[in-house]
């Protein structure tokens, strides 16, 4: 087979660089398209190489987001189990709280009525005789009965007198006749002085 060398012969007599350089200067067209096809190359490449790093960051800021999700969900989580266990502490505070409040009452209460037993039948006179107490917040109720109206105003008089009571009212009498013996049924009221009987 012939071979055909398409250098021509001037170009092939000089050295390979000065002859590439006399060929581009005389093919000024091949030149410029040599030229713009590296510079194609070469932008190519570069806008390649920055759409791969703009990639890359694009892909680590997504699992950097992700992984800030994540921690995200698990304070939530951390948080509603913390919030839980606050709503829970604040429900048994106000659980023991009002217990403690009970307790309190009950031990006021227990404390008045041994005062209140102590201190009263001083105050009641002969022939009147009490049948029932009741303690209505700080208000007394008492009921008997007694063979006299005078010694209810008496037992009256001396409730008001005494620094324990005060304030104290006349409800009803009501007369009855037990074996041929009249018996006058009464209810009178009075106002607690709790601080003077807690005092004593």
């Amino acid at each position: 087979m012939k071979r055909i060398n398409l250098i021509p012969d001037d170009v092939k007599k000089t050295p390979f660089l000065e002859g590439v350089k006399t060929f581009l200067i005389k093919n000024r067209m091949f030149s410029g398209v040599i030229l713009a096809a590296s510079v194609m190359i070469y932008i190519t490449v570069w806008q390649t190489a920055m759409v791969a790093g703009y990639k890359a960051s694009i892909l680590k800021g997504k699992g950097a987001i992700r992984e800030i999700k994540k921690d995200l969900a698990g304070a939530r989580d951390r948080y509603a189990v913390m919030e839980n266990k606050n709503q829970e502490v604040e429900n048994e505070i106000k659980r023991i709280s009002m217990k403690i409040g009970m307790l309190k009452k009950m031990r006021h209460k227990r404390l008045i009525w041994s005062k209140i037993l102590i201190h009263l039948p001083g105050l009641v006179p002969e022939d009147l005789w009490i049948s029932k107490m009741s303690l209505e917040g700080e208000k007394l109720v008492i009921t008997g009965m007694t063979t006299d109206n005078v010694n209810v105003s008496v037992f009256m008089t001396c409730i008001d007198d005494s620094t324990y009571f005060e304030n104290t009212g006349f409800n009803f009498t009501q007369k009855k006749k037990i074996a041929d013996r009249e018996i006058i049924n009464f209810e009178v009221t009075t106002d607690i002085v709790s601080n003077n009987l807690v005092k004593q």
